[in-house]
């Protein structure tokens, strides 16, 4: 099976198309592209396409998000940005004989690609590989179904990590499987939660601000 597909679900794509080309398959590897090739199949071809890198591996994988088959960001920053960072496609228009060959001298007009914008974030991954480290062994530790960590520069408000857990393969999506489409939701900005302890630290820094207590101070908790 060189497309890991069943030959079912094959035969079932080219019997209901309505177009003239049908994907069969997608992803294929180098050594599975020889065998296709090697065995000269009447109608069927390999087509290039390009395919993300991820050198950070996982790293931030709930922040960054993902695109689906026709590159656009379907989750995260690629879903957030996508018009952004996909640019503008270019395009050739010319005139054709009647067999479909290009006209020497005939009309022809070209409109080039525009290439999509960067996008910098403020995240520093030093501080998101610690956040996620520190957070995966929490979870471990306390035996917990998932957590967060969010880590700010208070002097500007610069995210600097956001971590959130469970999460996902960048590397080996399955779209198809609707029982971890749960896993791709960034927990960090989706989820409510009750500030609690979380806010003391608020608090404590207004009660400070405001000369009312001092870092000695003690305060006696009877219940």
């Amino acid at each position: 099976n060189l497309v890991n597909r069943p030959p079912q679900y094959i035969l079932t794509d080219l019997s209901t198309s309505i177009t003239r080309e049908v994907i069969v398959g997608r992803g294929l590897d180098y050594q599975g592209s020889l065998r296709v090739e090697d065995l000269g199949l009447p109608g069927v071809r390999l087509v290039r396409t390009s395919r993300r890198v991820y050198p950070e591996g996982n790293l931030a994988a709930s922040l960054i998000g993902f695109i689906g088959r026709d590159n656009v960001g379907l989750a995260g920053l690629e879903a957030d940005y996508d018009r952004d960072l996909s640019g503008a496609a270019g395009s050739l228009s010319y005139e054709r004989d009647g067999l479909g060959n290009k006209i020497a001298l005939g009309y022809s007009e070209r409109v080039p690609p525009e290439p999509g914008a960067d996008v910098i974030l403020t995240i520093d991954r030093y501080v998101q590989r610690m956040a996620e480290r520190e957070l995966d062994a929490t979870i471990e530790k306390h035996e917990a179904s998932g957590g967060t960590i969010i880590i700010m520069d208070p002097r500007t408000g610069a995210i600097l990590a956001m971590a959130s857990r469970p999460s996902f393969d960048l590397t080996n999506l399955d779209l198809s499987d609707a029982s971890i489409m749960d896993l791709y939701r960034n927990r960090a900005i989706t989820d409510l939660y009750e500030p609690g302890s979380v806010f003391k630290a608020v608090t404590m820094a207004a009660a400070l601000d405001a000369g009312l207590v001092s870092p000695e101070s003690v305060y006696v908790d009877e219940g």
